[in-house]
């Protein structure tokens, strides 16, 4: 992630750490009630993860959501106040989350903790109850046999 670069870097993942805590104060604010919430330092802090969007913030949010219970939402404003540009990227990471959702879904199911009638969930886990993988946007591939 772009926050801070190598050189400056404390623990080489910086960007990937504030990133994720982030997300943990965005969900903690958004599950207050509303009377309490710190509602502009919270957008503020959706701004700032939205201007930085990694190939691990799907993954992240999601995380949140399992360990809290409660999901993020990065687009608190009325639609009428985003761009259209911005409510395509926010379908974009809707469509992320969701696949990292299912992602999940198909590891619980390949381990025998949890069970679903979803073909493509079942498609994923059968893969890798194979020995197969899946990469971080859902693509299955199979891992090479080490040398």
């Amino acid at each position: 992630m772009a926050r801070t670069s190598r050189s400056t870097s404390v623990t080489g993942r910086d960007g990937y750490i504030v990133n994720q805590a982030l997300l943990y104060a965005i969900a903690h604010i958004q599950s207050l009630p509303e009377e309490k919430q710190e509602f502009s330092n919270m957008c503020d802090m959706c701004a700032i993860v939205l201007s930085d969007l990694s190939a691990f913030t799907a993954n992240q949010i999601r995380d949140v959501a399992l360990h809290t219970g409660h999901t993020v939402n990065l687009w608190p404003l009325e639609d009428e106040f985003y761009t259209a540009a911005e409510l395509g990227r926010r379908h974009d990471l809707q469509r992320r989350i969701s696949r990292a959702f299912k992602c999940n879904k198909a590891f619980m199911v390949s381990c025998g903790e949890g069970v679903t009638d979803d073909p493509e969930i079942l498609m994923m886990a059968a893969h890798l109850k194979s020995g197969g993988a899946i990469d971080a946007t859902g693509g299955l591939f199979d891992l090479e046999p080490a040398a």
